[in-house]
């Protein structure tokens, strides 16, 4: 079911005055898309969540699902008669309910028939691997098992949408690896439309058929999350994605559509251009770290060569954070976790021109 938001726009009231929480927003999510809002903590993704499930009144804008009009000037539908469900980033788990009864509460809510809600609870906790731990008390279940049944309970009505916010903030690192891959496989194969709000880059990354990133009340970008890693059209979608070095400058004359030359403090970077640049203008070229070479040789090839000291190293098991001072600049590698550079070694990196991102230094 698709979902379309557009123009809409979110102002708090607060003790200092008014606080734009998102201003003239607009997105689709396809059918059966995977749709990612990531951004930092205010930039308004959990606003947009809540105004699409009912649990915020939008100011202004539209918002339909699956081609029915849910919120605008002149409508505004209460969460229940939305075809959505919703998971939080605190489970909601009732602490006095079992886990059957705490999956039941919503179909019971509906006065389903007892026989089809015992069918549909136990067919919702299968999916998500819990059907053994029905009668369990809830205070019993680790936090994994509590989202576990939370997404349940969201499913158990069988919504054309499901809306989660930060549903895996509170587990722990290997655990939210284990659910993130549960989660995406589990709604692929059920064919909802998933709208998930999220500060990680690393879950946008994984789960994600689209991304839009959110800064402050506005969608900066919205690609494929390789599109988004690979080419990022500003300054703060670069830096938000992953880590990256950028090298300032200006575009030399004789740049042009497909390939440049930035002239920056630590030499002339040949650099793939994706559009066209004037001659002089300020840009930044955006070079990741798994994209530098670090060797205790010379290249032989002399483009995009630069010469320093390593500063600091920290293993972290798939690979080394290398810090490397090159001139004024620190510049953030990554080796193999098998190399034997040690601190105050004198090394050279280089990079392609494929690799370097170059933008507008005004982003």
């Amino acid at each position: 079911m698709k979902v379309t938001v557009r123009g809409l726009a979110k102002t708090f009231r607060t003790m200092d005055g008014k606080v734009d929480a998102i201003h003239d927003l607009s997105f689709e999510v396809q059918p059966g898309q995977f749709y990612t809002l990531l951004g930092p903590s205010g930039c308004g993704k959990s606003t947009t969540l809540r105004c699409i499930a009912g649990l915020e009144r939008p100011d202004a804008g539209e918002i339909t699902i699956g081609g029915q009009v849910v919120s605008s000037s002149s409508v505004f539908l209460p969460p229940n008669e939305r075809p959505i469900g919703m998971v939080f980033q605190s489970y909601a788990i009732w602490p006095h309910m079992t886990v059957f009864n705490n999956v039941a509460f919503p179909l019971k809510q509906q006065k389903v028939p007892k026989p089809e809600r015992e069918r549909l609870v136990m067919e919702a906790l299968s999916l998500v691997q819990m059907a053994d731990l029905a009668p369990r008390p809830a205070p019993n279940l680790s936090g994994g098992q509590q989202q576990r049944v939370a997404l349940a309970r969201a499913l158990v009505s069988k919504p054309q949408v499901l809306l989660l916010d930060e549903p895996l903030s509170n587990l722990d690192a290997k655990l939210r690896e284990e659910l993130r891959i549960e989660i995406k496989e589990l709604l692929r194969r059920l064919a909802i439309t998933a709208l998930y709000v999220t500060h990680d880059q690393a879950e946008a990354l994984a789960m994600s058929d689209r991304v839009a990133v959110m800064f402050g009340g506005q969608i900066l970008q919205e690609a494929s999350p390789r599109e988004l890693y690979l080419k990022p059209k500003a300054r703060f979608v670069a830096q938000f994605i992953g880590q990256v070095n950028f090298f300032e400058g200006k575009v030399l004359p004789g740049s042009s559509h497909g390939m440049g030359v930035v002239q920056t403090a630590q030499g002339d970077f040949h650099c793939t251009m994706s559009g066209v640049m004037p001659s002089g203008s300020g840009a930044l070229v955006a070079v990741r770290p798994e994209s530098i070479m670090v060797s205790a040789e010379q290249p032989s090839n002399g483009t995009n060569v630069l010469q320093g000291q390593v500063e600091k190293s920290v293993f972290l098991g798939d690979f080394i954070d290398c810090q490397i001072r090159v001139g004024a600049q620190l510049v953030h590698t990554k080796l193999a976790p098998t190399s034997d550079l040690c601190d105050a070694d004198k090394v050279f990196l280089q990079f392609a021109a494929h690799a370097c991102i170059v933008l507008p230094v005004s982003d």
